[in-house]
Order: C-alpha cells, then structure tokens, then sequence
C-alpha cells in the first residue's frame, strides 16, 4: 500500500475513533443531574405544589380519525359519533366495569309493557353548564 492510502485509512478511522469517543461523552453528561449536589449531603426535597384549580371556559380541540357526519345520540352515524357522544353527553343510566346497570342522570328507571316502555325519575342537584336544571323537556329534545 503506498504511504498516502494507509494515511489517509489512518486518518479516517482515527476520526471515526475520536467520534464514538466524542459522543460517548456526549451521552454520559447528558445522564449526569443538571445540578451536581455537595458531596455526602443529600439532595433538597422538592416543595410539593397544591393541586390546580380547573379553570371553566376555554376550546377543546379534538382530532379525530374517522369523518362524522352528525352528532346524534338517537342516530349516530358511526364509531367517531359515538366516541364524541360519549365524550360531550351523559347517559341517564351506564354500564360499570362489572357491566352491572347504575345510575347516572336517573335515580331510578322501572321497566314497563314487557320493556316496551321505560320511566326514569331525573335526578334534582343535576344542572347544565349555565346553571339551568335538568327537567323531562331538556331529555325529549
């Protein structure tokens, strides 16, 4: 080999060795803390913060996958429908983990006419976002 190739090799893998070593360096001070502490003494707790307070108002923002076509509990028109339903509208009654029947906007329901008919009693301490109450003309609508 002439002496110019075997430099030039030379020169590259001395570069490649001098770049592993550079960014292996790299990633050990990126594991270092950002503020080394005094030897033997340990670290200050950090000052737990209370809780936030939610803030009312505001726009949500929803990205969806599926096109929806119309927001309707009666008559979705597919799984992105149901999935914003779920999301905006509260059930009078939903099924819990152990798919038991609870109670949600109704107290009570009493099945009628070999369940042709179902009566639900609304709770009272429900309200909408502008205070109004929930009545029987809110849910028929």
């Amino acid at each position: 080999m002439n002496e110019r190739r075997e430099r030039a090799i030379s020169t590259r893998r001395e570069f490649l060795r001098r770049s592993a070593l550079g960014a292996a360096a790299l990633g050990l001070a990126a594991c270092s803390p950002a503020v080394p502490t005094a030897s033997g003494a340990p670290a200050a707790a950090a000052t737990p913060t209370g809780t936030p307070q939610p803030k009312r108002g505001g726009v949500l923002t929803w990205g969806q996958w599926d096109a929806n076509t119309l927001i309707d509990p009666a008559n979705p028109s597919g799984s992105a429908s149901l999935e914003i339903i779920g999301n905006v509208l509260d059930p009078l009654i939903l099924l819990d983990d152990t798919l038991s029947i609870r109670p949600l906007l109704a107290s009570k329901w009493q099945i009628e006419d070999s369940a042709k008919r179902y009566t639900f009693t609304l709770r009272d301490d429900v309200r909408f976002h502008d205070g109004t109450p929930l009545d029987s003309t809110a849910v028929k609508r």
